[in-house]
Formats: structure tokens, sequence, C-alpha cells
């Protein structure tokens, strides 16, 4: 039988996954946007840095729209957190060899979005995997 005390941490881990992914999907929603807004694009750069064109706004609108949605169910939150560190670690790897083979794939990639792939799959997976489980003391 579970204690208050460790009732309390697993709502408080489960809320931590679902912030975050709402969180990290509404960041994604408002980026996916901001792509589509002149004002925030020159030459192909979002804020001037990342490279984006509609494909690469349109996958960050629908997986924005998914974390939010995801975000509401505790299950759905964490899901989320893990496949996506995990996406994004894989978006990375490929971005590195399209960026190194003077290749942007389907999407307009550099550097700056790499590195950005690199810590988000690792934060997001870090999370994904981390927070929520419990490990024995």
């Amino acid at each position: 039988m579970a204690t208050v005390t460790e009732a309390a941490d697993t709502t408080r881990l489960r809320d931590s996954q679902r912030g975050f992914a709402l969180l990290f999907g509404g960041v994604l929603l408002l980026v996916g946007i901001f792509g589509f807004v002149p004002q925030f694009v020159t030459d192909g750069l979002l804020f001037g840095v990342f490279g984006v064109n509609a494909l690469h706004n349109v996958v960050h609108i629908l997986t924005g729209l998914l974390g939010v949605v995801l975000g509401y169910y505790a299950g759905g939150a964490s899901l989320f957190n893990k496949v996506g560190g995990v996406l994004y670690l894989l978006v990375f790897v490929l971005g590195a060899l399209a960026v190194a083979l003077g290749s942007g794939l389907f999407l307009n990639l550099n550097w700056a979005d790499n590195i950005l792939h690199l810590v988000l799959g690792l934060v997001v997976g870090g999370v994904g995997f981390g927070i929520g489980e419990k490990h024995p003391t």
C-alpha cells in the first residue's frame, strides 16, 4: 500500500512529465507558426539563425500539436517525451549527415538546427526516461 508521501511523489512526477510535454509542444507549435511569418524569417533562417522551410514549419506545428494533446494525459506525456527525445537524436544524426554531405534533406537544416536537435533530444529524452521513474534508494 502506497503511503501519502509516495502517492504525492508519483503525482508530482506525473505532473512534471505533463508540464514538460505541454511546454515543449507549445514552443514547437509557436516555432512552426513563426516560421510562416515573414518578419521572423530572413533568407530561410528563422530569427536569422535556424534554417526553415514550409515542410520544416509543418513538422514543428504537427509535433507541437501532438505534444499539447498528449500532454493532457500522464501516460501520453511520458510517451511523447520518450519518443520525442529519441526522434530528435535521430534527426540530429540525419541532419548532421545531410549538412556534411551538402544536402538539407527535404528540410532546410543547418548546424544551428543540428545542435539544437541534439540538445533537445538529450533534454526531452532525459525528461521522458528520467522523470517519473521510481528508482530504489
